[in-house]
């Protein structure tokens, strides 16, 4: 799905990126993601957009607000607990998803921070990422089984 071709980009003042820098940390990514997309989702509220069904694109916001929520809080013990339940926190967010998401950030994490591994603290936040990252996959494993 392209927005672009849908509405201009937003001139929102939080939608315009104000690190550049490669080390841009996570964290602030994901939140200024979120303020870009709270910007966005009021748009789409706003009125019919051209080319979409009523519905289509509230349920494709409501997908990606359970996923941002889930990496802007680092509540992976709620969406783990709770996966598969009909009525769960996170119920929109598919785990595939979330894994690929969580690889790309530990990737770029990797990339950026040459010498992060003499860091302890960056040890332990990429020990944290593996762990989530090794019970998406068994979770993944176990559903399409």
């Amino acid at each position: 799905m392209r927005f672009k071709n849908v509405w201009p980009a937003p001139k929102h003042s939080n939608c315009v990126a104000q690190d550049n820098s490669p080390g841009m940390d996570m964290c602030r990514a994901a939140e200024h993601l979120d303020s870009c997309f709270i910007f966005d989702s009021e748009f789409a509220r706003s009125g019919p957009v051209p080319g979409f069904q009523e519905d289509t694109l509230q349920l494709a916001f409501i997908d990606l607000r359970q996923l941002l929520d889930l990496f802007i809080q680092w509540d992976w013990s709620t969406y783990l607990a709770d996966y598969g339940q009909p009525n769960c926190k996170y119920l929109r967010v598919n785990p595939v998803t979330a894994l690929t998401l969580l690889e790309k950030m530990k990737d770029t994490s990797r990339k950026n921070n040459m010498f992060a591994q003499f860091r302890k603290n960056e040890r332990d936040k990429q020990k944290l990422i593996d762990t989530v990252a090794k019970q998406l996959r068994g979770l993944i494993s176990s559903h399409h089984s």
